[in-house]
């Protein structure tokens, strides 16, 4: 009985997993801070909304994002599930959710 109670609660908390979607592993070509957003574009993507100012989590998006397009590093941008996988069409409604400096 008790393992069973165990499955259970197991499950539900396994089935509230958010999925997400990383674009293609690429160089920061371009960051635009605009008056209430962050933009970053990679080389052969669109721009893409790396932050809010108002979310405490974009300065330190920004950090890394700045550090990666100083050393000339790939990262990987991830994004809540639901956005363009291709991340090849402008966006200015989803932040990133997290953004990761490579060593490729």
């Amino acid at each position: 009985m008790y393992k069973g109670v165990l499955l259970v609660i197991f499950l539900c908390f396994s089935s509230t997993v958010k999925a997400s979607v990383d674009c293609p592993k690429a160089r920061v070509e371009s960051i635009q801070p605009d008056i209430d957003f962050v933009y970053i574009r990679l080389e052969g993507q669109d721009w893409q909304r790396l932050g809010s100012y108002s979310q405490p989590s974009t300065s330190s998006k920004l950090s890394v994002a700045l550090a990666a397009q100083a050393s000339g590093k790939e990262v990987l941008i991830r994004f809540p599930d639901g956005h363009n996988a291709k991340c090849n069409s402008f966006n200015n409604k989803v932040d990133a959710l997290m953004i990761r400096l490579t060593d490729e």
